[in-house]
């Protein structure tokens, strides 16, 4: 499908960009496409896929108008962010980024999810790098338990790094029904 788009001219194209939809992102005033961009499978979680492949699908959405582009640190042990920090060179301020943190993917504590405030912190400033950005549009836990979620010291992290600019907006990508209401 991408390839069928791409060959088309570019002003037809740019009609595209009509048809795409916007929202309000909950309470953030973040304005979002109804579509949105997930990258797992840019960082090869469904079998292998070429960095220019990747890097193709991205710009297309981009053109047809997606501007929502939800990562993880655990895509790709952190490829997917750097897949995207390179591909957003120069049109930061055209995209929102939601990214998420606790799943671990590498080393010893591989499969866990730790939710530890240090950790936490640690990893949302590794996502910056990777991400070459100075801020994340929205940063979330990654699936963590309702434990977490209701009495987690994380929060005051998250919250620090709001002040700092680090990033806009913090919230919880749930894994089951039962997390929603403590959310």
């Amino acid at each position: 499908a991408f390839q069928c788009i791409r060959s088309l001219r570019a002003s037809d194209r740019l009609s595209y960009l009509d048809f795409m939809k916007y929202r309000t992102l909950g309470k953030t005033g973040l304005r979002v496409s109804i579509v949105g961009l997930g990258t797992m499978v840019h960082a090869g979680h469904f079998g292998p896929m070429k960095d220019s492949e990747s890097l193709e699908a991205i710009e297309t959405a981009l053109e047809l108008g997606v501007n929502f582009i939800d990562t993880s640190d655990a895509y790709g042990a952190g490829y997917g962010e750097t897949l995207l920090g390179n591909a957003f060179k120069g049109k930061r301020d055209k995209i929102v980024i939601a990214t998420k943190g606790g799943n671990v993917m590498v080393g010893p504590n591989r499969g866990k999810r730790i939710f530890e405030p240090d950790y936490i912190s640690r990893v949302m400033d590794e996502s910056l790098r990777r991400l070459q950005t100075d801020y994340i549009d929205l940063y979330q836990l990654h699936n963590p338990t309702v434990e977490v979620i209701e009495r987690g010291a994380v929060w005051e992290v998250l919250e620090r790094a709001k002040k700092a600019g680090k990033i806009r907006h913090y919230g919880v990508s749930i894994n089951s029904m039962e997390e929603g209401p403590a959310a």
